[in-house]
């Protein structure tokens, strides 16, 4: 009885989904050609369900695209985290600001600077040295023998006194307007004043003069020793007094060391009698 020949049996395929890895032997690719192990090794498999239909009519492996996208977005997204807390790190704080909308008084940064306005106020300029004073530096640059010796320890005596006076009227002399107005300021002098002037045989714009030395003396801070002049100026003025109350003939002298323009008159109908007479 014959037999049916069969044919030795060589490694097919299994019958499986296509592209699968079961449907390839280890040894045989798509096509039926031998592949070393390395380069099977080396090629790259489809994800499961991920096929495309190749040139040649069989079922070539495509790489996915959406891994190497989806890492590319985080990368992104990573760097721009990261520039972002660099500019946040960099860029300061925004002002502090009050519920008013005023910058907060806490924050240095937010308070502006403010603008320096000139002031409107004058600014206070030194004080001119006054005519007297001027008047009386004049005096003693002109004649240095009268600045006295150490005057705020040393007393100015009454000699001294009247030689500044003297340089001081020779000045004013020599100037109209100045004279002028020394005459007119000591010819307000009471009358009891100019008569104890006259007594004495002083000149009141002098006399002017010599007490407006002797006041700038004091504001200088000098010592002033005019008790022999006093002494005389105290006698003239005693001597006045006791004229007018002999000429008036009243008890007392008229009050305020003058006379006023009814007690002139009385003096001088007293004064027409007593010649009359």
């Amino acid at each position: 009885m014959a037999t049916a020949h069969t044919s030795p049996k060589t490694p097919t395929a299994r019958k499986s989904l296509p592209g699968s890895p079961s449907a390839i032997s280890p040894n045989v690719t798509a096509t039926g050609s031998p592949v070393s192990l390395q380069k099977l090794k080396s090629l790259a498999l489809p994800l499961p369900g991920l096929t495309q239909a190749g040139n040649a009519g069989g079922i070539a492996p495509v790489a996915p695209m959406a891994a190497p996208k989806r890492k590319k977005v985080e990368g992104q997204v990573k760097v721009e985290e990261q520039s972002q807390h660099r500019q946040h790190l960099s860029v300061p704080a925004s002002p502090l600001r009050n519920s008013n909308g005023l910058p907060h008084p806490a924050n240095p940064l937010s308070n502006p600077r403010p603008i320096l306005q000139p002031s409107m106020q004058p600014t206070q300029q030194p004080a001119q040295p006054s005519i007297p004073h001027n008047i009386f530096m004049a005096t003693i640059q002109k004649n240095m023998s009268l600045y006295p010796v150490a005057p705020m320890t040393n007393p100015v005596d009454s000699r001294r006194i009247d030689r500044i006076a003297h340089g001081m009227w020779d000045i004013v002399f020599s100037r109209e307007a100045m004279m002028t107005d020394v005459t007119m300021k000591a010819a307000l002098f009471t009358p009891l004043k100019l008569r104890a002037l006259a007594r004495l045989n002083w000149l009141p714009s002098w006399w002017f003069l010599r007490e407006m030395a002797i006041t700038l003396m004091r504001q200088s801070g000098w010592l002033v020793d005019d008790s022999e002049r006093q002494g005389e100026w105290t006698e003239a003025v005693e001597w006045c007094q006791k004229a007018e109350t002999k000429c008036f003939g009243y008890g007392a002298a008229p009050q305020g060391g003058g006379l006023g323009a009814a007690q002139i008159q009385e003096f001088q109908e007293a004064a027409a009698k007593k010649v009359e007479s």
